[in-house]
């Protein structure tokens, strides 16, 4: 640091006291800040603290949006399963109109198909060829056997059977009367139990 002489102090506290004299740059400038013209608007500043509020409610909408639909959809698939419900229900054919005689039996968390159509049942008098004429429904799904992993879906009057494993297949009766159903094939079915 290098020391002042009192001269020099003096000299500097002389200047000091003297009147300060803008530069004429500084003059413009002054002048334009104070006499501005009628177009300049002044900027308006977006507080810092808006985004980030309208940000997190935004996401907050998002997230609480998607939950619920995930919650409903999970309600509705809970609400829609009846398989629980159908263990104890049986199902004879009531139609004559396939070459199949099928039986469907919920027990204990297994799905029981038993076709029992005997063509020995029909007579000496009417063959199984006859009796093949009368026929309508020829194509059918259900293939018989025991299923263990299943479920029974229901939309409105539709019950939707869905067998899982080596034998995948689904099959889907409609409800016409209060213990009458009818298979997507044509077959008439029939319970002793009312499911609803």
């Amino acid at each position: 640091m290098k020391h002042l002489s009192d001269d020099r102090i003096t000299k500097e506290l002389e200047n000091l006291s003297q009147k300060f004299k803008p530069s004429r740059a500084q003059k413009e400038r002054a002048h334009r800040n104070i006499f501005q013209e009628k177009g300049y608007r002044k900027k308006v500043r977006i507080q810092t603290w808006i985004p980030t509020v309208v940000t997190f409610i935004l996401l907050l909408s998002i997230i609480s949006g998607a939950f619920f639909l995930i919650n409903d959809n999970v309600l509705q698939g809970n609400k829609n399963n009846v398989t629980s419900d159908w263990d104890g229900v049986f199902f004879q054919q009531t139609s004559f109109n396939s070459p199949t005689h099928y039986s469907l039996y919920f027990y204990e968390g297994t799905l029981f198909i038993y076709d029992t159509f005997n063509g020995a049942t029909l007579g000496t008098d009417f063959t199984e060829e006859d009796f093949k004429k009368h026929y309508t429904i020829t194509d059918t799904k259900l293939i018989p056997g025991e299923y263990e992993k299943y479920s029974v879906l229901k939309s409105k009057d539709a019950y939707t059977i869905k067998v899982k494993g080596e034998t995948e297949f689904t099959y889907t009766l409609n409800k016409v009367a209060p213990r009458k159903y009818i298979g997507e094939d044509g077959i008439k079915y029939s319970t002793s139990l009312y499911l609803d």
